[in-house]
C-alpha cells in the first residue's frame, strides 16, 4: 500500500469514527443520523462540532436530540473519536 492511499484509508476511517461518536451522542439510529444531519463542521473555537439538521427534520426526533431546538443546529463540545466505548 503506498503511502498516499493509507493517509487516504486513515482519514476516511477517521471520519466515519468522528460521525459515529456523533450519532450516539445525539441519540440517533444510523437511519435517522444519515436521513437528517445535513452538516458537520469543527466548531470555530476548535473544541467539538457544529451540526447542522434538515429542516424537514420530523419532531419526533427533533425531541430525542439532547439540546436541538428549532434552531436545527448544535454544538457538541469535545468528543473522543476512535476511542472505545
Amino acid at each position: 500500500m503506498s503511502d498516499g492511499k493509507g493517509k487516504v484509508i486513515a482519514a476516511e476511517l477517521h471520519e466515519k469514527q468522528k460521525r459515529d461518536a456523533i450519532r450516539r451522542l445525539l441519540s440517533l439510529t444510523p437511519d435517522e443520523f444519515n436521513a437528517w444531519v445535513t452538516g458537520i463542521y469543527g466548531a470555530d473555537n476548535g473544541y467539538g462540532y457544529s451540526v447542522y439538521f434538515s429542516a424537514n427534520t420530523p419532531p419526533s426526533v427533533r425531541e430525542k436530540v439532547p439540546g436541538l431546538k428549532s434552531q436545527l443546529f448544535l454544538h457538541t463540545g469535545p468528543i473522543a473519536v476512535g476511542k472505545a466505548e
